[in-house]
């Protein structure tokens, strides 16, 4: 019997989805899949029985370390829902990401370039970061909307909304928050 995708049922809270392969080449060079910085993308083709929020042909954001990819030709995968980032819709002609389970979307602040006198390279300094928090799943119950998150240097996810980067993240990478005031 073959395997494919009309006849592969997910269990549980598994998702079955279609990846959507990024660009591999970034300034003429090859970036190996398991070495590329985002999640990946996919298009939901059936869900298992308590993954239903997940439904056919909604586009969705994933975390890729949780993945199995069953199928010889690798562009089927299988995902536990509980780490899908978020959903994609559009609104008026823009992309716009939902987080979802407890995924947060954060803007971050900039990278202080100087310290006093001396300027750091990227790898030279990480520090705590902040951002902007604009979006929050609504499973999300310590982080607020509009206020500003704290949070360790190299966590999340970085994705693309309208040309803004920002960071998904789980809220338990969250350290603390600022309400108000400025950073």
């Amino acid at each position: 019997m073959k395997i494919d995708a009309t006849n592969f049922r997910p269990l549980r809270g598994l998702v079955l989805v279609r990846r959507e392969l990024p660009e591999s080449v970034k300034d003429g060079i090859i970036i190996p899949e398991a070495w590329r910085q985002y999640g990946w993308r996919a298009t939901v083709i059936r869900s298992g029985p308590d993954a239903q929020s997940y439904i056919e042909g909604e586009d969705i954001l994933f975390l890729k370390e949780f993945t199995v990819l069953p199928f010889a030709d690798r562009t089927l995968a299988l995902t536990d829902s509980k780490h899908v980032l978020a959903k994609l819709t559009v609104v008026e002609n823009v992309e716009v990401i939902v987080p979802q389970n407890k995924f947060v979307m954060v803007e971050p602040h900039e990278k202080p370039k100087k310290l006093d006198a001396i300027y750091l390279s990227d790898k030279a300094y990480n520090p705590v970061r902040s951002g902007y928090v604009v979006r929050k799943s609504v499973e999300c119950h310590e982080v607020r909307v509009d206020c500003t998150a704290w949070f360790n240097y190299g966590v999340g996810v970085t994705c693309v909304e309208d040309g803004i980067e920002y960071k998904l993240m789980d809220e338990s990478e969250i350290l603390a928050m600022q309400i108000g005031g400025e950073t």
